[in-house]
């Protein structure tokens, strides 16, 4: 997640996806366009400090049910 602004109540957020991470091919959805964009958009990104926020997709999935502690509510709650 991009910011562009100064303040985080101003400016204008917008979103950078790796469309193919095989290719390294990324997009810009910056309300109702998108674009294609190079990883060095992303560092130029970085380089400005306007990066806020970064989120991972783990590649597998690690089960683990023993070891996670989930509240009764919770359960109750998905069923």
């Amino acid at each position: 997640m991009i910011h562009c602004g100064t303040t985080a109540d101003s400016g204008h957020y917008k979103i950078c996806i790796k469309v193919d991470p095989q290719k390294n091919v990324w997009a810009e959805l910056n309300d109702r366009r998108t674009e294609d964009i190079t990883y060095d958009k992303i560092l130029e990104y970085k380089k400005k400090g306007e990066i806020c926020c970064i989120f991972y997709k783990r590649s597998t999935l690690v089960s683990q049910p023993e070891k996670a502690q989930i509240p009764s509510s919770l359960k109750k709650f998905v069923q």
